[in-house]
C-alpha cells in the first residue's frame, strides 16, 4: 500500500501517477500533509502536528513498515524531519518525480507537471538497523546463556 502525506490528494493525480501508484503498489490511502508554521523556528514545532505517533513513539496510521511505502511530498525542513524519523523505524520514503513543463497562455506562464515515476530514498539508517538487530541477537543468547549458568 501506497501512503499518501501530501498536499496532493490521490483523487487530484493524474492517470499515469495513479495507475503506477496501483500497480507498485496495490492501492493509495491518503492522509492530509501537517499545516506546518512558517514562523517556526526549529523542528519541535513540527511535534503537535504529529499525531501520527502513540505516547511511546511508534507510528500509529501506517500498517506493515515491511510492506507499506510512505510518499511524502511538502515542506522540506518537515519532509526532512519525518522521513529521517519514518527511516529510523524501518519504513520505505518515495517521492514523485515530474517533469515541468512551461506554456504561455494569454501572456501568463504556467507550468504543466507530468509525473514520470516513483523514487524511493535511500535509507540512511539501514546498516545501523542491522547492526542493532545483531547486537540484540547476540545480548539476547547471551543471555539465555547467562540464565543456563544460574
Amino acid at each position: 500500500m501506497l501512503i499518501n502525506i501530501s498536499n496532493h490528494p490521490s483523487s487530484r493525480w493524474g492517470k499515469e501517477q495513479k495507475e503506477e501508484a496501483s500497480k507498485q503498489f496495490g492501492g493509495v490511502v491518503d492522509i492530509p500533509f501537517p499545516n506546518i508554521d512558517p514562523h517556526a523556528t526549529d523542528m519541535t514545532a513540527f511535534e503537535p502536528e504529529l499525531s501520527y505517533y502513540d505516547e511511546e513513539g511508534e507510528c500509529t496510521i501506517f500498517v506493515n513498515p515491511k510492506v507499506d511505502v510512505i510518499h511524502l511530498m511538502g515542506e522540506m525542513s518537515f519532509f526532512s524531519y519525518f522521513s529521517n524519523k519514518l527511516m529510523k523505524r524501518g519504513y520505505k520514503i518515495c517521492v514523485s518525480t515530474t517533469e515541468r513543463q512551461a506554456v504561455v497562455v494569454d501572456g501568463i506562464k504556467k507550468s504543466i507537471f507530468k509525473f514520470i515515476q516513483f523514487r524511493f530514498l535511500e535509507n540512511p539508517f539501514k546498516d545501523l538497523q542491522e547492526s542493532s538487530q545483531v547486537l540484540k541477537k547476540e545480548l539476547d543468547e547471551l543471555k539465555n546463556k547467562l540464565r543456563g549458568l544460574l
